[in-house]
C-alpha cells in the first residue's frame, strides 16, 4: 500500500477503503479501512498507520507500506516503530520513500523521518516538471537523431541532455547508483554529512539556470536541426516550464 504525502500542510490524514473486489459482501459491511495520520515540522515527520476490519472481512496479517514524501530533500534517518528503516531516494520524482516491510495489520505502525530540510520544499518546486519536460524534449529529437549532444552535434556541452538526466545527478549526490538511491540499507541507516547536503542544494538551486541554457541551446540550433517541426515541439515543451 503506497501512502503519498504532498508538501504544504503540517498535519494530514486519510482513509483507504478496501473489500474483496469480487463479491457483494461489501453491502453487508464487509470491508477494511486503513487510517493514516501525520504531523511534520522543520526537522521531523511522523505518520501513524492502523487498520480496521469490519463485517467479517480480513486483511492479510502482514503487509508492506511505502510512505512517500513527495517534493522532498533526502532525509537523514528513518525508523519504523523505533527501529531503523530502509529509505530510498528517487531523483526523478524528487521524493523520499520509507519502506515499511512486513508490518502487522493488527497493530498500529509508527513511521518517523528526521532531517534538517523537511520544510524546504519550496526550493524543489518545479524541479520534477523541468526534468520531465526535458526528457520529453530530448526524446522527441532523439527519434530523428538530431538532439544537441549527439554524435553530429558540433556545438558546446549539451544542456538539454544534462537537464534530462538531472535525476541521475541527484541520485549520485545522495550517494548511491541507480534511480533509487538507498540511504538506509538492511536496517543500517547513516547520516548525510554537510558537504553532501550542500552539494545537493547547489544542484537544485541551479535547475532554473539549466532550463534557461537548454532553451537557449534549442533556439540557437535552428540552422542545424533539419526537422523544424520537432524542434519547435521540443522548444515548446521547455517553454511550458516558465508558465507554471
Amino acid at each position: 500500500l503506497v501512502l503519498r504525502v504532498y508538501p504544504g500542510a503540517q498535519t494530514g490524514a486519510c482513509e483507504v477503503y478496501e473489500d474483496d473486489g469480487e463479491s457483494t459482501m461489501y453491502r453487508a459491511g464487509a470491508h477494511a479501512l486503513t487510517h493514516a495520520t501525520y504531523t511534520r515540522n522543520a526537522t521531523h515527520f511522523r505518520m501513524r498507520i492502523r487498520a480496521e476490519e469490519a463485517g467479517g472481512y480480513s486483511l492479510p496479517q502482514r503487509r508492506t507500506y511505502l510512505v512517500q514524501l513527495l517534493n522532498s530533500f533526502p532525509s537523514a534517518t528513518a525508523t519504523v516503530d523505533g527501529r531503523p528503516a530502509r529509505m530510498l531516494y528517487d531523483g526523478y520524482t524528487v521524493s523520499t520513500t520509507v519502506v515499511v516491510a512486513g508490518a502487522s495489520t493488527g497493530h498500529e505502525t509508527t513511521v518517523e523521518v528526521n532531517g534538517d530540510t523537511l520544510d524546504e520544499t519550496g526550493l524543489l518546486s518545479g524541479v520534477k516538471g523541468a526534468v520531465h519536460r526535458a526528457r520529453l524534449s530530448k526524446g522527441n529529437l532523439d527519434q530523428v537523431r538530431q538532439t544537441p549532444g549527439s554524435a553530429w552535434w558540433t556545438g558546446g556541452p549539451s544542456h538539454i541532455a544534462q537537464l534530462a538526466s538531472f535525476g541521475d545527478r541527484l541520485d549520485n549526490l545522495v550517494g548511491a547508483d541507480g534511480q533509487e538511491a538507498c540511504l538506509s540499507i538492511n536496517g543500517c541507516h547513516r547520516r548525510r554529512d554537510r558537504k553532501e547536503s550542500s552539494a545537493f542544494r547547489r544542484a537544485v538551486e541551479g535547475v532554473g539556470g539549466l532550463v534557461d541554457a537548454a532553451a537557449t541551446e534549442l533556439r540557437s540550433s535552428s540552422q542545424l536541426v533539419k526537422n523544424q517541426r520537432r524542434l519547435t515541439y521540443s522548444q515548446a515543451l521547455l517553454d511550458l516550464w516558465y508558465q507554471q
